[in-house]
């Protein structure tokens, strides 16, 4: 039996050194979604949403949504910083610098222009799958896919953070009571 044991050890695949902290900030630094996020405000759809439950009532409901946002803020970054640090741990400093080489160079445009939805439900043409066949092939974006949900599930399922946004969601439902907004 302990030699089986050990034969199931020596086939499992070795997790990768973790990534240095100079190394996971230059990934950070380079992923588009942390510059959009840090600069987005409350959710147009839902404050429109909210509006047109209260009409002239649109600085309050801003007020609200700004409250809730500062609120859920720490949270939300300590989540999604636990998530990116997971993911680079995942993959290990050879994979990371792939990555991070991906979105610092050329390559992640053209990806964008061929993974979208396309028009009209049309297929990649024989030159575009060769294209995205390259890029699959020249960076561990499959990978990286799978290491981000991952550590998005482990985040998801942290009590702490569950915890901190249920808190203020209550705070949230208890300003739009005190404000008499609809949501």
């Amino acid at each position: 039996m302990p030699l089986s044991l050990l034969l199931l050890a020596l086939a499992a695949p070795a997790s990768p050194p973790p990534v240095d902290e100079a190394r996971f900030q230059h990934f950070l630094r380079v992923l588009p979604d942390g510059k959009e996020a840090r600069a987005s405000g409350p959710d147009p759809a839902e404050l429109a949403r909210l509006v047109k439950l209260n009409p002239g009532r649109e600085k309050d409901v801003e007020a609200v949504l700004a409250a809730d946002a500062r609120c859920t803020a720490p949270a939300r970054e300590a989540a999604v910083l636990r998530m990116a640090r997971a993911t680079a741990d995942r993959l290990g400093p050879e994979r990371l610098d792939r990555m991070i080489a991906f979105y610092e160079g050329p390559d992640l445009a053209r990806f964008n222009a061929l993974v979208p939805g396309r028009p009209g439900g049309k297929a990649l043409s024989a030159a575009e799958q060769a294209e995205l066949d390259r890029l699959l092939a020249a960076y561990p974006l499959r990978a990286f896919a799978e290491a981000m949900q991952a550590s998005g599930n482990a985040v998801f399922t942290d009590e702490a953070v569950g915890a901190a946004l249920a808190k203020c969601a209550d705070a949230r439902l208890a300003a739009f009571k005190r404000a008499r907004l609809k949501e």
